[in-house]
């Protein structure tokens, strides 16, 4: 098994009014990526008609959990952006298919989590990635879902992991989620690979359990055993979404 390359970055996220157009902004997102000390820019342009009609898009009924978040992620524009984005990075860098999902996680976990909308006593509502993106944040829901949609436009394999119950320190508990992407190990979750989108977290790295339930990062589950463990500790998981594509070799 190669080892797992642990990523540091900071990212700069910023919206302007674009010289051209009252109607258009620009969100530039500027993150370091330290494995080769680059700073790495991505542009996305969003045209104001656009935003008002995702923020007032209507959304379907809950009744079932695949196409509820499955509406979500439809014919995004945002999301082909950024795809072909990446895509030209990664083509630059001289990147194979593993550098060009570690540049889309790089990405996802280091848009800043919003955690204004998140607690035991908040319903969860998730945004359209397009939404996500213009803003430039979200909960690990919004993150989850904007993941599907990216990873979906790069071709890899991938699913929504849905935790439903995770217990709070103080009782209680609250909803996770996670990305789930194709891979040829660890794919402990339906057969997809865990990946951690609402801080820093290797691809393939599990949460524990710790406590009284709540997740907290493992640095022991570089150890498989450790991470298996880790892995059947979440044993309330809804993988949804799924979608078959290539594969990330740990």
């Amino acid at each position: 098994m190669k080892k797992l390359v642990f990523f540091a970055l900071i990212l700069t996220v910023f919206t302007a009014l674009s010289a051209f157009s009252a109607q258009t902004m620009v969100t530039k997102y500027t993150w370091i990526w330290p494995r080769f000390g680059w700073e790495i820019s991505v542009e996305l342009t969003f045209n104001q008609d656009s935003v008002n009609a995702y923020q007032t898009k209507a959304r379907p009924a809950k009744n079932n959990l695949n196409f509820y978040y499955g509406h979500f992620i439809k014919n995004d524009p945002a999301v082909k952006m950024l795809a072909e984005k990446l895509q030209a990075i990664n083509k630059q860098l001289g990147g194979d298919n593993n550098l060009l999902a570690e540049l889309a996680i790089t990405f996802l976990q280091m848009l800043p989590y919003n955690s204004d909308e998140v607690g035991p006593n908040k319903v969860a509502v998730c945004d359209y990635p397009f939404i996500t993106l213009q803003r430039g944040s979200g909960t690990c829901l919004d993150k989850a879902i904007l993941g599907v949609a990216l990873f979906r436009e790069l071709r890899f394999g991938t699913a929504m992991l849905y935790f439903p119950k995770v217990p709070l320190p103080g009782g209680g508990s609250d909803e996770h989620v996670a990305l789930g992407i194709a891979a040829n190990d660890r794919n402990y979750f339906g057969g997809f690979t865990y990946v951690e989108l609402s801080k820093f977290s290797p691809i393939g790295q599990v949460p524990k359990v710790k406590g009284a339930g709540y997740l907290e990062e493992d640095p022991e589950a570089v150890n498989d055993q450790h991470n298996r463990q880790n892995a059947a500790d979440l044993d309330q998981v809804l993988v949804l979404l799924k979608s078959a594509g290539k594969k990330y070799q740990l």
